[in-house]
């Protein structure tokens, strides 16, 4: 499984994003691999947010799709996760690292998932699992 962050779904959905075909690549190639593509409820609002206001509502429901059919898993966030997402706001609030891409890591944490898809190489290059080593962040090339 690989989470998503807002950004490169963003990118994916959006055919004037300047990174919209690094970003399909990454859907195609993970697709390709048998990756499962994953986001959290968190992701899933921040999406939507930016899909309505730069590609409008039809873009925007297409994501709403395919959250729908399961074709991107969306992955659940309880009280402790919630907990989890305000503790790594506050470790890193000199950043700052906001709830969203917080719940990025601790649902990796929380599912057992080392491959992150980002374009955010501010923030996630310092954040490490509790399992320990690092997360692997895609694309490679970014």
């Amino acid at each position: 499984m690989i989470i998503f962050d807002t950004g490169l779904i963003v990118a994916a959905a959006d055919k004037n994003d300047d990174q919209h075909e690094v970003a399909v690549r990454l859907f195609v190639e993970a697709k390709l691999a048998g990756e499962r593509v994953a986001v959290t409820q968190m992701v899933l609002a921040e999406v939507c947010y930016h899909l309505q206001e730069r590609a409008g509502s039809a873009v925007e429901a297409a994501f709403l799709d395919s959250i729908a059919d399961r074709s991107i898993r969306l992955l659940e966030l309880d009280p402790e996760d919630v907990r989890n997402i305000a503790a790594l706001s506050r470790r890193f609030a000199g950043f700052p690292l906001g709830g969203t891409d917080a719940s990025v890591a601790v649902a990796a944490d929380r599912y057992g998932v080392k491959k992150i898809a980002t374009f955010d190489r501010r923030h996630f290059p310092s954040l490490t699992p509790r399992s320990g080593g690092h997360f692997e962040l895609l694309p490679e090339s970014f």
